[in-house]
């Protein structure tokens, strides 16, 4: 069976996403299957009240009928579509209770008594409730399943009922014609209306999909959060930080080296030592923000690093341990050369085809001056750093230098953790 329903385009290959499907579509049809049982709950209960109002018009035989069979059925299906644990499963249960309100409406016309010898009006009986039959399926949706067993139930059922009433037999080719014309028009629209809602279905899925896998990239060079306000299309993205920690690292000499060993090896040594940078970066709770050239740049206190003046200490000191092996491993003399710095920046996303995040303020300008005037092997850092640093960490003074735009600031040379300079003396 569910090869064939999967032929006509109403099953989903994944089980989970068929899964997934029927549990969206129950939840989208759901108000209006709750809807259409409280107004067959609200009409039957007023034919009630009305014979007993007025008493019954055809015996107590269809009344009592209608108040111990069809209003229970009607209630326990309104009530259902309020109980969160038979919601899932409400696009069954209401199929079975039109197919119990068929039987019960059949029986109850049944019960009336007929008009004459021959009644014509159980055609008209059988025809209207089969067009009302028509306009509950569309207005439900039901699932193309259900509603092939409820519309075949009820032409059987209505069909036979006929029959128990004997009508002229002129009258029987098209009370027959009309029943099966009910059913098919009842099963196509189901069909139909099964099938736009998988499509749609189908449709937002692949829309998901597409979306998560540009953010996937995206997040892969910006930021997460950027990434999705980027997906929200949201612009422009412009973030101020008060404090935010530069580590700008270079290597010394490299232009030269560059030319011996040749770009082959230049590259795979860049990718060996910018790896071991990515480690500590993520290690020491920074961001990688850059590569320019042989240069690596990391930032701490933004959005995506809580990384204060301790990591990013630790993470130049560790730079010096990284690059010394990656020189052993590829038997070169490399030497590094970092700054570091503590100052206001702000950070914001440029480009549509290609965004990138980046920052922009005068600690990176003071970052690339004491990188510039460090020497190799050195860790050069600011008079701001010097301070936010404090005390558990040994500085060497190194005098004044002149920043642009910034002016004069003192300029100290990071030894390592106080302990650990106090102890080698």
């Amino acid at each position: 069976m569910n090869k064939q329903l999967a032929a006509m385009g109403l099953r989903f290959a994944d089980p989970v996403q068929e899964q997934n499907f029927r549990a969206a579509y129950a939840a989208e049809v759901l108000v209006r299957q709750r809807v259409l049982a409280g107004f067959g709950l609200v009409v039957f209960l007023v034919f009630a009240l009305r014979d007993i109002a007025i008493g019954p018009v055809f015996g107590w035989e269809p009344f009592y009928w209608r108040i111990f069979v069809i209003l229970p059925l009607l209630a326990f299906a309104f009530v259902s579509s309020f109980t969160e644990s038979l919601q899932p499963q409400f696009p069954r249960i209401f199929a079975a209770l039109l197919i119990a309100v068929i039987a019960a409406t059949g029986t109850l016309s049944l019960l009336y008594p007929p008009y004459g010898p021959n009644d014509p009006a159980q055609m008209t009986r059988t025809l209207s409730t089969m067009m009302m039959l028509v306009a509950t399926m569309c207005v439900a949706g039901l699932r193309f399943e259900h509603a092939v067993v409820v519309g075949g139930i009820a032409a059987a059922f209505w069909m036979l009922g006929s029959i128990a009433r004997p009508l002229p037999p002129p009258l029987y080719p098209s009370m027959i014609l009309n029943i099966v014309t009910t059913f098919l028009i009842c099963a196509a629209v189901a069909y139909w209306l099964e099938r736009a809602a998988r499509d749609a279905f189908a449709a937002r899925l692949a829309a998901k999909a597409e979306i998560e896998k540009r953010q996937d990239a995206l997040v892969a060079t910006l930021p997460k959060h950027v990434a999705e306000r980027l997906v929200r299309n949201e612009r422009p993205i412009a973030e101020a930080f008060v404090e935010a920690f530069v580590v700008l690292a270079d290597l010394a000499g490299f232009s030269t080296l560059l030319k011996r060993i040749g770009p082959k090896r230049a590259v795979q040594m860049l990718d060996d030592l910018f790896t071991e940078f990515d480690v500590l970066t993520e290690k020491h709770r920074l961001q990688r923000l850059r590569t320019v050239g042989d240069s690596y740049v990391a930032v701490g206190g933004t959005f995506d690093s809580q990384g204060g003046a301790a990591e990013a200490a630790q993470m130049a000191l560790d730079m010096l341990e990284a690059v010394a092996r990656v020189a052993t491993r590829y038997d070169l003399p490399l030497r590094v050369r970092i700054g570091v710095h503590v100052g206001p920046l702000i950070g914001g996303v440029v480009g549509r085809t290609a965004p990138i995040y980046d920052f922009w303020g005068d600690a990176f300008d003071v970052a690339a001056g004491l990188q510039s005037a460090a020497d190799a092997g050195q860790i050069l850092c600011s008079e701001n750093f010097y301070w936010r640093a404090g005390r558990t960490w040994a500085f060497e003074g190194s005098g004044a230098r002149e920043f642009a735009g910034v002016g004069t600031l003192q300029t100290f040379r990071l030894i390592g953790p106080a302990r650990a300079a106090q102890a080698a003396d």
